[in-house]
């Protein structure tokens, strides 16, 4: 390497303009679901579990089996395959009074067992301004919990104690992958059973230990308790009615999710000002 002779002054470094700099490529999605229902609101018929996917040129999805530990085990693959941000993606239950079925949610936080998690503000604005006039998103806080919470007056006392709008068992664990990892990370869910509903003791304990539905033990427990059979068909209509929500969110928003031609992350200078709902 030359040296400049001794003593001549240094030679002045100019940086590159911001129009002469190469841009920086967008990361790649990977997206997170519970249960393969969820998933198939993406236009994939039979995702498996575990498993990374390719749902289109820099989208990628891992179905997790429900709870946080299948879905930090889906975000660690995820992030190994090269993700560089990770969507939260599903259903959720309510936890205020008067949320519908099918009522999307766009939360600004996230709230686990002992810390509050910010989603991304610059993909939620983009996301949110794609969706607004069609689904009218709600903000706010999103709670997770270790499990199933069936019982009425638990959804209710939880939503008072917190105040959260709805609660999942999932994407606490994703914001902290996220966060460990410096992605990107946004919640998208969809109202499946509201607060004033206790679900039917046949679904509360019908998850096996890698967090699938196990339908068998489902429909043996209603034979064995007839009058769950009008909670379980309900169940399934609100539950139909979220998946609707978010396959109209997937059609809507297209397969990256407003994630391109965002800032990198922490140099927009703007808070985020739309609607929380």
């Amino acid at each position: 390497m030359c040296r400049p002779p001794e003593g001549a002054a240094p030679i002045p470094f100019f940086p590159p303009a911001a129009s002469d700099r190469a841009p920086i490529p967008p990361p790649v999605l990977g997206i997170v679901a519970a249960l393969p229902v969820e998933a198939q609101a993406l236009c994939i018929r039979r995702p498996g579990f575990g498993g990374v996917v390719a749902l289109a040129p820099g989208v990628l999805l891992c179905v997790s089996g429900v709870g946080a530990e299948h879905a930090a085990r889906a975000a660690d693959r995820l992030l190994a395959a090269g993700a560089g941000a990770l969507l939260s993606w599903g259903s959720a239950g309510a936890l205020a009074p008067d949320l519908r079925p099918g009522r999307l949610l766009l939360p600004e936080w996230v709230r686990g067992a002992e810390e509050v998690f910010d989603v991304d503000p610059q993909w939620r604005r983009a996301l949110w301004r794609a969706l607004d006039r069609a689904l009218d998103p709600l903000g706010g806080t999103l709670m997770q919990s270790a499990q199933v919470l069936a019982d009425a007056a638990a959804k209710r006392d939880l939503g008072v104690r917190y105040g959260a709008q709805a609660v999942d068992m999932e994407s606490a664990a994703l914001a902290a992958a996220a966060r460990g990892a410096g992605a990107r990370f946004l919640v998208v869910r969809a109202v499946a059973d509201p607060a004033a509903w206790t679900l039917p003791a046949a679904v509360a304990g019908a998850l096996d230990a890698r967090g699938r539905v196990r339908t068998a033990r489902v429909l043996r427990g209603v034979v064995f308790q007839p009058r769950q059979w009008t909670a379980l068909l309900r169940l399934a209509r609100a539950f139909a009615a979220a998946r609707a929500t978010l396959a109209r969110v997937s059609a809507l928003a297209g397969p990256r999710f407003g994630l391109d031609g965002l800032d990198e992350p922490g140099t927009d200078p703007k808070e985020y000002g739309g609607g929380s709902g």
